[in-house]
């Protein structure tokens, strides 16, 4: 998979929870060769990062955390709903579980996909698979949970 910039792949995740972005974090590092990873604990922070990061920085990969505090992953979506900066970048929501009328809103407001939240070590793996699995350009349909 490569970076909009063909150096690495840059990835911004934004997860309130800290055992969970040491995961996210771990995973991707171990299955991932030349990541960057950003970390945000918050959407403000992520909606402010991707608002200010030079063009070098900017992620080929956003992982939101649909529950976060001050702004949760579908306000995030909106602020950057439209930005050309952003349309053809995968726009993940990780979450255990959300209302399909919000993953709706999601979808309309560009998530690419919906993950749910890994309950075991085993699982990870196949989360990183997924989100590495994804094409940077040309975007597919968002797919939502049956």
């Amino acid at each position: 998979m490569k970076s909009t910039t063909d150096k690495y792949l840059s990835v911004l995740i934004a997860e309130d929870d800290p055992i969970m972005q040491e995961l996210l974090q771990q995973f991707l590092t171990e299955n991932v060769p030349g990541i960057k990873i950003t970390l945000v604990p918050d959407g403000a922070k992520a909606v402010h990062f991707l608002n200010t990061c030079p063009q070098e920085e900017r992620p080929g990969v956003i992982l939101l955390d649909y529950n976060m505090p001050l702004m949760t992953g579908e306000e995030v979506l909106r602020k950057i709903y439209g930005d050309d900066r952003y349309n053809a970048v995968p726009k993940i929501i990780l979450s255990s579980w959300v209302h399909p009328e919000r993953l709706q809103n999601c979808v309309a407001l560009g998530m690419t996909k919906f993950l749910t939240k890994p309950a075991s070590f085993s699982e990870f793996n196949t989360l990183v698979k997924e989100i590495i699995s994804l094409p940077i350009a040309g975007l597919q349909a968002a797919e939502l949970p049956k």
